[in-house]
């Protein structure tokens, strides 16, 4: 199944305007590009089941657009769950992904996690502004 996010829209299920408050602990309704946040409205963004799950949508520029602008909202750690596709498979670009982001002074990580909701799905990708 094709997302349904277009160059400069939100999907309807993602409101344009906060759900909660800017606190450590509140939660936002998911971006996109035209739906802006301010720089470094929260300490943690986590981006679940987008990247890397649909390579043939979203390409390497995208990828590492998208992380960018996740990173500008946050203040301490940008989360990437999972690193695999839908028919698991890693993806092919992470390596490069990192090394990039690593050369705009972005600290990378792979964690693993303790579960496993998509086979092979056990690591996150942990992004912290330099």
């Amino acid at each position: 199944m094709r997302p349904t996010i277009s160059p400069g829209t939100c999907p309807p299920s993602m409101p344009s305007t906060p759900t909660a408050s800017r606190t450590p602990t509140a939660t936002s309704a998911g971006r996109c590009r035209g739906c802006r946040s301010p720089p470094g409205a929260f300490r943690l963004v986590v981006s679940s089941h987008l990247l890397f799950v649909y390579p043939d949508h979203f390409g390497y520029p995208d990828h590492l657009r998208f992380a960018h602008d996740l990173l500008r909202m946050a203040t301490d750690e940008v989360r990437l769950f999972p690193l695999v596709d839908t028919t698991t498979m890693p993806w092919p670009h992470l390596q490069r992904l990192r090394d990039d982001l690593a050369g705009d002074g972005v600290l990378t990580e792979v964690r693993p996690v303790g579960y496993e909701f998509i086979r092979q799905g056990n690591e996150i990708l942990v992004l912290r502004p330099g």
